[in-house]
This record gives C-alpha cells, structure tokens and sequence, in this order.
C-alpha cells in the first residue's frame, strides 16, 4: 500500500494522466483491486491500548465531543461482515440477509401518484439558484462524519477544499458548480449513480442489526451546500413538522411534551400507557418511485426539488448493490 508522500504524487499523477488519455479501464480496474485490498483488512479488536490511541488521536485534533463519544459507547456496538450468522427467535440468518429484509424493493407506485394534489393545477416553475465558494468553504469547515465507497473520509475532503490555497479556491469553484448543475437542470441518472452511492455498514445491537449507511462526502457537500440558500423554504412549508439536517423544527417540543406527560401520567397503579405501533418499513417500500413526495417538494420547495430528484442512493455491501 503507498504511504509516502512522494509516492502519493507520483500514483496522482500518473491516474491524472490516464484520465485525461481516456483509459478508464485501466483506473477502474486499479479501483477494484484497492477495494479488494481496503476489504481484507482486518477490523482492530477494541482493547484497552486500541481505545487509548484512538482517544489521543480524536483529542490532538481537537474533536473532544468525538473522543467522549467513543468512550462512551465503546464496546456496546460492534461492526459485522455481511457473512457473519444471527440467530434470532429459534432462527439462524446472515448479516446481509438482515440487510435485505431492512431495505425492500421499491413498491410500484400507483396511477393516482402521478396525478396532481388538489391545490395544484400544473408544477410551478422551478426556481434557479447560485452556490458560491463562499457556502462551499463554509459546508467545509463543518463537515465531518466517514467516507463512503470511496473511503475519502471528510477530514480529507476539507484538506483538499481549505487548505491547499488557490488550487482549493479552484476546487470550491468546481464543487459550487456542479451543485448548480444538480440543482439547476436534470442530469441522467447514469452520470451520477456513482456519486449517490453509500456504504452501508452492519452494527451489532446485541440483540438485532443497526443498518447504517456512509454516504459519500462530497454528496454531503453538494446537499449541504443546497440547505444553505434553500431552507427557508423548507423550515415555512414544514412548520411544526419534523425536519432533518439539523434544521429546526417544533418535533423538539412535542417530544418534551411527551415525555413529560408520560412522567406525570404512568406510575405504578395508573390506568394510563402508551401505545408503540411499528410500521415495519413501508416508508422503504416507497421508494424512489413514487412522484408524490417529488410533486410535493416541486411545490414547497421550487428552488431544490431537481436536486432532491437527484439524490436516490445505491446501497453497497461486499460485491452487491441494492437501488
């Protein structure tokens, strides 16, 4: 495995010049083979020494929150292969078999999808709008989180958008372009599906299976860079509805509403409960095939839907892909 520093530029620098010669091929099986040798590593067995490096290394680059974190809840949650065996009420199965129960197909959608709400008579005009480097440097210095299929963690993603001066100040450039090319105009699906690709991991519950999925970081980026000039829009329409990326929304309260009304009203010898109701997924068996919740975001929130169109992701375990 290359290390060194020289060695780095030198394996750069020649891939460079096999892309700009066409021979894709030749990178995409150099690609295969590195995922190949990435794959066999072993996992670190999580021993005293191995949670005292990672601390000092999480607190030498000053993410205290992610050192306690890692003290914390070290040891509940282990990461499993796709192979590994469950045995769960009397029955024996593998990760990825849980994996797939978890993800379903897409259902069909049905012919009333495709119809327009009620309060609309034709999809309004989509709006445009202008990411700049500015928003790309700032979705930069607070990104964090894991690579993706590719392994470019976002430590890696802001080194090579902050710190390399003016080639960085071109490579914002590039990233805010192509976030308006997203967002702006309808991309085939065959030029980005890598892009939208994420590695999704297996963590032992003790019992049960917690999928979790790595998206890559420049996706994160890109949708990042989108929230910032786009969600106005989305905190109006939504209102007291949940929300996700760290906006804000009035689920919070209803949460604390709840749990304090649940501390008052169950004690022991009360009549009062709650009842838990799983939907078993169905929300996954939607899909990206339905056009309801995509007409929706065309109306509540014009200056992002082509972008949320754009976002549908591959699930990648091992040698296999789920849409």
């Amino acid at each position: 495995m290359v290390k060194q520093a020289k060695d780095i530029r030198h394996l750069i620098d020649r891939r460079l010049k096999l892309w700009q010669a066409n021979q894709f091929d030749i990178l995409i099986n150099e690609a295969l083979s590195s995922d190949k040798q990435l794959r066999n590593i072993a996992i670190k067995s999580h021993d005293e020494n191995h949670i005292i490096q990672m601390f000092s290394r999480f607190m030498l680059k000053g993410r205290v929150r992610d050192a306690m974190n890692y003290l914390i809840e070290n040891g509940k949650s282990t990461v499993l292969h796709s192979s590994d065996t469950l045995s769960t009420n009397g029955t024996t199965s593998t990760v990825f078999d849980v994996l797939q129960e978890k993800h379903p197909s897409p259902a069909q959608p049905q012919n009333t999808a495709f119809s327009l709400t009620d309060c609309m008579d034709q999809l309004p005009h989509l709006q445009q709008v202008t990411i700049t480097n500015e928003i790309v440097e700032k979705v930069a210095r607070k990104l964090h989180g894991g690579g993706g299929p590719c392994r470019s963690n976002s430590e890696q993603w802001g080194d090579f958008l902050l710190r390399f001066g003016s080639a960085s100040h071109r490579f914002r450039g590039s990233v805010a372009d192509l976030a308006c090319l997203l967002n702006n105009q309808r991309v085939p699906w065959e030029q980005i599906h890598a892009l939208m690709a994420c590695r999704l991991t297996a963590l032992d519950k003790c019992p049960g299976v917690r999928p979790i999925e790595i998206g890559e970081c420049l996706r994160r980026i890109l949708s990042k860079c989108i929230i910032e000039v786009s969600k106005h829009e989305v905190t109006d329409a939504c209102g007291e509805n949940q929300l996700c990326s760290g906006l804000m929304g009035g689920i919070e309260g209803a949460v604390h509403a709840m749990n304090s009304m649940f501390q008052e009203k169950c004690h022991s010898g009360s009549k009062w409960g709650l009842l838990l109701v799983n939907a078993r997924k169905e929300c996954a068996q939607f899909g990206k095939q339905t056009t309801s919740p995509l007409a929706s975001s065309s109306s509540l929130a014009k200056s992002s839907s082509i972008f949320v169109q754009h976002i549908p992701r591959i699930l990648r375990v091992s040698n296999s892909r789920r849409k």
